[in-house]
């Protein structure tokens, strides 16, 4: 029976910048790991590469709510981006 990933939620996660760089998943297992565990699986199940195929995406109109969302991602990343060229300078010149 074939298997299916599918993604019907909408969401908008946020950047890493925006967590400190770090990403949950590496709170588990960090990347050099996971990758060795996968080439061990798919050595064990004989799972070959697969070009991604998407059979279906379900189109999502923009709405006001999804786009005030974006811009505030967008506006935060850019001011903690600012924050760390000011980090910067502040530091060269101490």
């Amino acid at each position: 029976m074939p298997k299916y990933i599918t993604d019907a939620i909408p969401c908008i996660n946020p950047f890493d910048i925006l967590k400190g760089g770090k990403r949950e998943i590496d709170l588990v297992q960090d990347q050099s790991a996971r990758v060795r565990n996968w080439t061990r699986l798919k050595e064990h199940y004989h799972i070959k590469k697969q070009e991604n195929v998407e059979f279906y995406a379900i189109k999502n109109s923009l709405s006001m709510s999804t786009f005030f969302r974006a811009v505030k991602i967008y506006s935060t990343i850019g001011a903690i981006n600012c924050l760390k060229k000011i980090k910067e300078l502040i530091a060269r010149f101490n």
